[in-house]
C-alpha cells in the first residue's frame, strides 16, 4: 500500500496500491471485497501511466526555480530497477527517515558505511533512487491537501498543459491514468477558490479543452504514506 487517505468531497477513501500485475491486484480485491465489500457504496479504479512528484516550491515564496520542479518520475514500461535485498533494506529505511546518519543505517542492516555509501551513490545513479523529500504538515502553515482529476474534450493537448500547469508552486503531484480522468493534480493550498482561479487560467490558455473537472480533499487525513512496495527477503529469493 502506498497511499491510505481519509477524503472530504465526493469519496470517503482514497487508496494507492504498490501491484506488478492486475491479476495481483484483483486477488487483494477480492480479499478485501470479501471482508468489507458491505460498506462500499461505488467504487472506482484508475492504473497511473505517468506520475510526477514535485517539490513543495511554495515554501521559497516568488523566488523558487522553475527549473527545479522536473525531479521525481514515475512512468509505466520505464524498464525494471536491478535492486537486491540489501539495497531494499536501505530504501526501506530511506523511506522512513532520509536524514538517518550513514553509520547508524549501516548498523541496522549490518553493512558497512562504504557500502551503504556505494549502493546509495549507485541508486542514485540508476535512477532507482531519485532524491529526497521533506513530509510536511501543511495544515500546521495553513494550508489543505485537494485532489483535483480532469477530464479533457481534447486529450491531444494533454501534454500541453501538463507542462504548464506543472510550474504552479502548489502543486505536488500531477498523474495521468487509465480508466479515469485525463489528468490528476495534488496541491497543497489555502483553499478550494484557488484552485477554481487555477483551473479557470488552464480553461482561458486552452479554450475549450477542459470537459469537466472534480475535486475532493480539504479537512483529509492521511493514516499512510510509504513511497516504496512492502517486501521480504523472500521476494528477492525467488528472482
Amino acid at each position: 500500500m502506498w497511499v491510505v487517505n481519509d477524503t472530504k468531497g465526493i469519496y470517503d477513501i482514497a487508496l494507492v496500491i504498490w501491484v506488478k500485475n492486475v491479476p495481483k491486484f484483483y486477488k487483494y480485491w477480492d480479499e478485501a471485497n470479501e471482508k468489507y465489500g458491505d460498506y462500499f457504496a461505488e467504487k472506482v479504479f484508475s492504473i497511473y501511466l505517468q506520475a510526477s512528484s514535485f517539490p513543495l516550491s511554495y515554501l521559497l515564496g516568488e523566488d523558487y526555480s522553475k527549473s527545479d520542479r522536473d525531479r521525481y518520475e514515475l512512468k509505466v514500461g520505464g524498464g525494471i530497477g536491478e535492486i537486491d535485498w540489501v539495497d531494499y533494506q536501505i530504501l526501506d529505511i530511506l523511506a522512513d527517515n532520509a536524514r538517518i546518519p550513514l553509520i547508524e543505517l549501516a548498523e541496522k542492516i549490518k553493512c558497512s558505511s562504504q557500502n551503504v555509501s556505494y549502493r546509495i551513490d549507485k541508486l542514485l545513479k540508476n535512477g532507482v533512487l531519485q532524491g529526497f523529500k521533506l513530509g510536511l504538515n501543511s495544515k500546521k502553515i495553513g494550508l489543505e491537501h485537494f485532489k483535483v482529476d480532469i477530464w479533457l474534450k481534447e486529450p491531444s493537448k494533454r501534454s500541453k498543459i501538463w507542462n504548464y500547469i506543472k510550474y504552479n508552486p502548489y502543486i505536488t503531484f500531477l498523474n495521468t491514468s487509465a480508466g479515469y480522468s485525463d489528468i490528476g493534480i495534488e496541491f497543497n493550498i489555502e483553499s478550494i477558490d484557488k484552485i477554481i482561479a487555477i483551473i479557470d487560467d488552464v480553461s482561458s490558455q486552452f479554450p475549450g479543452a477542459i470537459r469537466k473537472y472534480t475535486y475532493f480533499g480539504g479537512q483529509s487525513k492521511p493514516y499512510k504514506i510509504r513511497c516504496i512496495p512492502e517486501m521480504t527477503e523472500a521476494d528477492f529469493k525467488k528472482n
